[in-house]
């Protein structure tokens, strides 16, 4: 709300166009804050997510993989393309098919989040 002085300066539409301009400020800031909130989930919590599980689970969940590599010492590797967030994970699974590690090259616009 405007203080008391700039009341008495400004005529009745320029106080009308101020209150909608902080109306809409007010709106913006709050729309920003709330899409912001899948930002504070870090790139690595999807992989660590993973961690221990079966890779069977993995596909099952994310689908079938853009790669499936044996390893020399019998894990496996698998590779996801997350096209929309421009982003590729990797996942390694022992010979049981338990993941033990991941890892990911983030894309062009800092997120690597599945979607």
């Amino acid at each position: 709300m405007p203080s008391p002085l700039t009341s008495r300066l400004l005529p009745v539409t320029d106080r009308t166009l101020w209150r909608k301009r902080r109306r809409l400020t007010a709106g913006l800031c709050a729309t920003v804050w709330l899409s912001s909130c899948g930002v504070l989930i870090s790139n690595d919590e999807f992989g660590l997510s993973w961690s221990g599980k079966p890779l069977a689970q993995l596909t099952q969940a994310w689908g079938q993989p853009a790669a499936q590599d044996l390893q020399a010492d019998g894990s496996s590797e698998v590779r996801y393309d997350m096209k929309e967030a421009r982003c590729t994970y990797w996942f390694t699974a022992d010979k049981t098919g338990k993941i033990v590690s991941y890892r990911y090259e983030i894309g062009q616009w800092g997120s690597c989040k599945p979607v």
